[in-house]
C-alpha cells in the first residue's frame, strides 16, 4: 500500500458531534478550495449534503478556474455530483451547517478541512491504490441495506461508499483487475466504518469510492 497522506488530518472546526442521516441514494457535490502555506496544503472541503437538494441546475455553471481567481485560492477542484451509498455520517466537530458558503449560487457547508505535507506525497489518482488518510468521520450503513464490498488478492475488505453516478456497481463498472472481488448483500446488522487515524480509500476505474473494513 502507498502511504501518500503522512501528514493528512482531517480538522474540524467545533466540538459538538454532527451527523448527517437519510443519504443513501442522495446526490451531493464538493468544492475543494487548495491553499499553499510553505509546503502544507491546505485543502478546505465543502459539500452540499447538509443544504437542501444537490442543486442540479446550479452546479453545471461552476467554474474551477473562476473560482480559483475569486476565492484567491491555490486551487479549486469540484467533485460531483456524487451519489451516496451510505445511510448516514457522524462526525465530532463541525456542525452540519455551521459555517455556510456560496459559490455561484451553489449553497455548501464546510463540513471539514484536510492537511498534508506536499513533500511528504499527494493523493494516489490511480485505481484500486489505496490512498492512507488520518479522518474523523464515521460512516453508517442501517440493517438490511446492501453494502457494496471489494476484496483485494491479498483479502483486504473495502466498502462503497460513493458512486460516480446513480445506481448500484457492477464488476464491469468498476473494471476489477485480476483476483478482485466484488459482493452486494444486505447488511446483517447495522455497520459502521468508525473514524480511525489511518483509513485507506481506493477506487476503481469507474471512479467509485471505496473505504477499508479493517
Amino acid at each position: 500500500m502507498r502511504q501518500v497522506l503522512p501528514f493528512a488530518a482531517i480538522l474540524f472546526l467545533a466540538s459538538s458531534v454532527w451527523a448527517l442521516d437519510d443519504l443513501r441514494g442522495k446526490p451531493f457535490g464538493e468544492v475543494m478550495v487548495s491553499t499553499l502555506s510553505f509546503t502544507v496544503l491546505t485543502v478546505s472541503v465543502y459539500n452540499t449534503a447538509s443544504s437542501g437538494d444537490f442543486p442540479a441546475q446550479a452546479w453545471p455553471d461552476l467554474n474551477a478556474d473562476k473560482l480559483t481567481r475569486d476565492t484567491g485560492a491555490k486551487a479549486v477542484r469540484l467533485n460531483g455530483p456524487r451519489f451516496w451509498t451510505v445511510d448516514g455520517l457522524t462526525g465530532v466537530g463541525v456542525e452540519a451547517g455551521a459555517e455556510k458558503k456560496t459559490f455561484a449560487g451553489v449553497r455548501t457547508s464546510l463540513l471539514g478541512v484536510i492537511k498534508f505535507d506536499v513533500l511528504k506525497g499527494r493523493p494516489s489518482t490511480t485505481a484500486f491504490e489505496p490512498t492512507l488518510v488520518s479522518r474523523t468521520v464515521a460512516v453508517r450503513f442501517l440493517t438490511g441495506r446492501p453494502v457494496t464490498r471489494l476484496k483485494s488478492p491479498e483479502g483486504k475488505t473495502f466498502v462503497l461508499i460513493s458512486t460516480s453516478r446513480p445506481g448500484a456497481v457492477r464488476e464491469a463498472d468498476a473494471g476489477l483487475p485480476p483476483g478482485w472481488v466484488l459482493t452486494t448483500q444486505p447488511a446483517a446488522e447495522d455497520l459502521v466504518l468508525p473514524a480511525r487515524s489511518a483509513v485507506a480509500l481506493l477506487q476503481d476505474r469507474s471512479e467509485n469510492t471505496y473505504q477499508s473494513l479493517e
